[in-house]
């Protein structure tokens, strides 16, 4: 009876290792391709975190487009004013759903006697029908329209753009950059520069370093968080403002708890993790064919117990590396 016993808490023991040893090569089969960069600065991560400081900086500070400017600068296009006239339907229809909608309350003005509601009700009831019958007659009506259109989704641009700015400056404690318009001679840096002094970032004293701008030419203007501003983009981003050149990157003594850094030790920490896990289960992995071969009893006791082991759901395998 006691040799029953220890042999099935030897058994026990061969299955729980060959089950921990089996979960650390799943875990490094499914995981490896994140790990295999030699730090965080050449994962994919860090660029799209490097494309999302790039597209803040030319969005609170590149850009020094107003408010007001981005108004005057606002154009129409006779596709434009097209488009208008379409979001509004037929013109007979447009009438229709007016006069019904007036003709309820103007009906229960008149059961009340209210000759004042009656009066205002078909002022704003021949007001519409005036306002839509010129929409789609006039287009310098339509285009003043349109025109005000863009003015309110550009205040409701730079309103929103505000709600990104306690992240953008969450972003600056990570990253250095100094960038030149090279048109106007205006330096963009948050470093400590003098005027009269030119500045290159120092290679050796980065992490990481690469030139500015770092998005492609069909992204480049475009705000990764803004995008449906994009139709406005000509007033935003006017064109001939001049070119950008310079370097953006991370410097060795940004501080520990910026969110870069952080994300820096998490992936170190994570890729050695996964490293020396997958070793130990590899490790243990020959080890429990080793002790299978050895004790020729073990592999029909543990092929019972294959059901068992199937039965595991797989995050319950990986739960060891998570």
């Amino acid at each position: 009876m006691a040799t029953k016993w220890k042999s099935s808490i030897k058994l026990g023991l061969w299955a729980f290792l060959l089950t921990f040893s089996l979960s650390g090569i799943l875990a490094f089969f499914v995981s490896w391709s994140n790990y295999i960069y030699k730090d965080y600065f050449q994962t994919p991560q860090f660029q799209n975190e490097l494309n999302q400081i790039t597209a803040y900086l030319n969005m609170f500070e590149l850009n020094e487009t107003t408010v007001e400017e981005a108004k005057k600068s606002v154009t129409v296009t006779d596709d434009e004013i097209d488009d208008y006239r379409y979001r509004h339907q037929d013109l007979n229809e447009q009438i229709v759903k007016i006069k019904d909608q007036y003709g309820i309350l103007i009906q229960e003005a008149e059961e009340s006697n209210n000759e004042e509601a009656i009066s205002g009700y078909e002022k704003e009831r021949d007001a519409k029908i005036y306002e839509v019958t010129t929409n789609l007659s006039s287009n310098e009506y339509v285009r003043t329209k349109v025109k005000q259109e863009k003015e309110r989704e550009i205040e409701e641009y730079f309103r929103e753009r505000e709600t990104y700015r306690s992240e953008y400056l969450d972003y600056l404690t990570g990253f250095t950059y100094y960038i030149k318009n090279t048109d106007t001679e205006k330096v963009f840096t948050n470093l400590e520069t003098s005027k009269d002094e030119p500045v290159k970032l120092n290679r050796d004293d980065m992490f990481f370093l690469t030139s500015y701008p770092v998005l492609d030419d069909e992204n480049f203007n475009v705000y990764s968080s803004m995008d449906g501003y994009k139709n406005l983009a000509e007033s935003l981003f006017p064109e001939g403002s001049g070119t950008l050149k310079g370097e953006i990157g991370v410097a060795k003594s940004v501080p520990l708890s910026s969110r870069i850094m952080v994300e820096s030790e998490k992936y170190q920490q994570d890729q050695l993790t996964l490293l020396m896990f997958s070793l130990v289960s590899l490790a243990l992995l020959i080890l429990c064919f080793f002790l299978a071969k050895k004790a020729k009893a073990v592999p029909a006791d543990i092929e019972n117990l294959r059901p068992f082991y199937n039965k595991i759901p797989i995050d319950i395998k990986l739960s060891f590396f998570s």
